[in-house]
Order: structure tokens, then sequence, then C-alpha cells
């Protein structure tokens, strides 16, 4: 077990409805319907054994005080407006983390949006490699797809992610929608080798449409959030 783990949330924080996802569709989604579950199923049981720091990478909103609040970041990075992509707000959020001074040994990247079923702490984590989730239904072993809800990863990995997106956003796979990172797991093992890559499933899930605790695409979480 790390003995200090940081849990970085990155992406929309707070929308009431009125921006447009990735997918050209309108969600309410907010950290006032998830903050509870992240202390109850990340925070508090690594607590136990760990020191937890929390880094926020998010937008402006009306709430923002309120977040600060809630979460008691290390440090938090809050950008003006909409006009980002998950890529480009990620790149801003892993510079952040380089730059911090609080020492990390191990990092949990996810968002705000996401509720999850069990706590991390039983998570098949191998603490010593770069962690993805699953790999997506819809991918295939020579093309290779995975979750991008959640990423986890010792600190020595920190540039090599950075590189990892930096190259992902330069040569994206899908034009339709704008930032996505199903695709990093390449520009991953270009830069670290598949040998120091895991898996926490080995059964093929899917992130996507699983927007209800009833409606389970995956073992792992689903998407708390509300169509306009």
């Amino acid at each position: 077990m790390p003995n200090r783990i940081g849990l970085c949330l990155t992406g929309i924080s707070h929308d009431n409805g009125k921006h447009l996802s990735g997918w050209k569709q309108k969600f309410k989604r907010s950290f006032l319907f998830t903050y509870e579950n992240h202390y109850e199923k990340i925070i508090n049981p690594y607590k136990k054994f760990s020191e937890v720091n929390v880094f926020l990478t998010t937008y402006n909103s009306e709430l923002k005080n309120d977040l600060i609040d809630c979460y008691k970041p290390s440090s938090s990075l809050i950008l003006n407006g909409y006009n980002h992509t998950m890529r480009s707000t990620y790149i801003k959020s892993i510079q952040n983390l380089i730059n911090s001074s609080t020492m990390v040994d191990f990092y949990i990247c996810t968002r705000f949006d996401i509720k999850f079923y069990d706590n991390l702490i039983n998570w098949n984590f191998d603490y010593n490699k770069f962690n993805f989730l699953f790999k997506e239904s819809w991918g295939a072993e020579s093309r290779i797809e995975v979750s991008d809800v959640l990423f986890a990863f010792p600190k020595k990995y920190l540039e090599s992610f950075l590189t990892a997106i930096i190259n992902a956003d330069k040569n994206p796979r899908r034009p339709e929608c704008l930032g996505e990172l199903h695709y990093i797991y390449d520009f991953i093992v270009n830069e670290i080798g598949k040998e120091n890559t895991h898996f926490i499933s080995d059964q093929l899930q899917s992130t996507a449409h699983a927007t209800s605790l009833n409606h389970r695409l995956n073992s792992y979480f689903y998407l708390c959030r509300d169509e306009t």
C-alpha cells in the first residue's frame, strides 16, 4: 500500500445542463451528487492506511467555493469558460500535479460525475504499474479502447502520462467526440511499455450509457448525470 495517495479529480464539477458535452449532448451533473461517494469509496478507506491529498482541475462555477470546502484540496486549478476538451483539461491537470510540491506516491485520477459501487482500496490495483480500469467492449486487441473514467499510477509515470495525452490530442481517433481518452492505451504503451501496464479487470465492460445505479454496464461505477 502506498504511503501517500493523490486523488486527482478533473473535468466539469458543476453544470446545470447549459453546456454541451463531447457527445453533443447536455447533462446536469454536479459534485454535490457525488462528493459523499468519493469520501466513502476512496478518501476515507485510504486514510486508514495512507496520507490522502486531493487535487482539483475544473471550470469556474457559482459553486466554486462550495467545491473547495467539500474536498479541501491541496491544490486546485480553476479554468474559465467551457471551451476545453477532456484532453486539454487533463493536460493542464497533469501539469498541475507535476508542478505541485505535495508529496505523492500513487495517483488515482478520475472525474467529478462518477459514483463508485465498491471501495477502491478493494480493487485489483498494481501499485507499481500504470492501471487501466477495463477494455471497452467495443475495443479489439489490435486497437484497444479503455475506460477513460479512471487512471491510476505511481508518480514515476506522471511525465509519461502527460506526453501520452499530448500525443493523443495531436492524433485523435474519432473527430466526432472531442477530447476523449478511450484510445490512450497505445500512447501509454509507447511511453512506458506494455509490461508496465495493468488492467484492473480482465473482462470487457462498458463506460457508455452506464448512467444509473440500476443500469450496470460495468462492475465499478456509473455516470451520475441527467440529460436535459
